[in-house]
């Protein structure tokens, strides 16, 4: 019986069982009972083996690596405690899958899970397509769904509702069943094998004609925090949400550089701020009475939340159609591309997380990056200023 230190690494790295044997198994050094079978098509899963009155148990905990080696020993731990009482947790489980609905799951989930490991904004989200799209399904018991069933209803709502809102509810519908196997309900996720649908990447962003009534249109809004916020999103490239949350904290004139503490690959990014972008900055820093850049006092945050509304009325305003807040986030790498930027270069100026070029990223300097969102927001400028007859 080979026994080794568990750890992610040491998993992840397990090879494929070899095709005649079919299957193989690995026992941890910290929890003796505790091992992880590892097949000849490379499925990784933790079990408990213990004897129980004399004949022997295998418990299955949960498969790598949606149950990752700290919670297979909590899992482990907390069906030998069953164990000890007597009582064997396969039996234990069964009742659970059939009196567990899927209501009950839900709140587990959102509670104990989402809202501790997920970001704000994204706990909201989900909840709101579980009230919307899978609450009609409160009071079913979970070992009561089948696939067919659910995949009739992910067609139905890709029929009804679209791409986003069909793969939205079959990823969050797959993840609660993940984590209630890996919360010791034993049973099968009827979601395993429902592909999602392919949703293709919007290549969106404001002509040249375009820029100028946009921009015309934002600077007309009655509201200038809202105005100033959309030429920052335009002129920085950031994403929705880091714009609407800038603080002054975050601003430092002496480098001309935007501190954003937390992106959505949850890395700090360090934002150069164009000649465009500081006059504005330094505008709203006269009258500014609030931490946040863009303040709100209609909102529980503190500062603007949905910019959506506003965004309507500027399109309307400048009879632009078919085009949504993170166009404006593409609209700024378009013309750095356009400019002639490499794609490199692009990427850091926007965040984006890159598992090849991250290496390249990390040794940039600001330098080239202000450079490049120089001449795109110059470009931009320069379309603006246009007047129809010029193009």
């Amino acid at each position: 019986m080979e026994r080794k230190n568990f750890t992610e690494s040491f998993i992840s790295k397990l090879s494929p069982a070899d095709s005649k044997i079919k299957r193989y198994e690995i026992y941890d050094e910290k929890i003796k009972e505790l091992c992880c079978r590892i097949t000849d098509k490379g499925k990784k899963s933790f079990y408990i083996r213990k004897k129980l009155n004399g004949k022997a148990v295998r418990v299955h905990l949960g498969d790598y690596p949606v149950m990752t080696v700290e919670n297979a020993r909590k899992a482990a731990q907390s069906n030998l405690n069953i164990m000890a009482t007597d009582k064997n947790p396969n039996d234990e489980k069964k009742k659970l899958s059939k009196t567990t609905t899927l209501k009950a799951l839900a709140e587990k989930y959102f509670n104990n899970h989402a809202k501790i490991h997920t970001k704000p904004r994204t706990y909201q989200e989900n909840l709101g397509v579980y009230n919307r799209y899978l609450k009609k399904w409160d009071n079913r018991i979970v070992n009561s769904f089948t696939r067919g069933e659910i995949e009739e209803y992910i067609i139905t709502l890709y029929k009804e509702k679209g791409k986003f809102v069909a793969n939205s509810a079959l990823v969050l519908l797959r993840h609660m069943f993940n984590k209630g196997n890996e919360w010791g309900l034993e049973l099968p996720n009827p979601t395993l094998g429902i592909k999602k649908y392919t949703i293709k990447s919007r290549e969106r962003f404001l002509s040249s004609d375009e820029i100028r009534r946009f921009i015309n249109a934002v600077i007309s809004h009655p509201d200038n925090i809202v105005s100033s916020y959309f030429l920052l999103s335009l002129y920085t490239g950031q994403r929705r949400t880091n714009v609407l949350s800038m603080r002054w904290d975050c601003i430092d004139f002496a480098n001309e550089i935007w501190r954003i503490k937390e992106t959505k690959n949850s890395d700090p990014l360090n934002v150069p701020l164009v000649t465009q972008a500081l006059e504005i900055l330094h505008t709203l820093r006269k009258t500014a009475t609030s931490e946040w850049v863009f303040p709100s006092k209609y909102s529980k945050s503190g500062h603007i939340e949905e910019p959506k509304y506003a965004l309507k009325t500027i399109l309307k305003n400048a009879n632009i159609t078919d085009f949504r807040i993170h166009d404006i986030r593409r609209t700024l790498g378009s013309y750095e591309a356009i400019t002639g930027a490499s794609l490199q270069i692009i990427g850091k100026s926007l965040g984006h997380k890159s598992t090849q070029a991250t290496e390249i990223y990390s040794r940039l300097t600001m330098d080239p990056v202000r450079e490049t969102q120089q001449k795109a927001c110059d470009k931009i400028t320069q379309y603006a200023q246009q007047t129809p007859k010029d193009e």
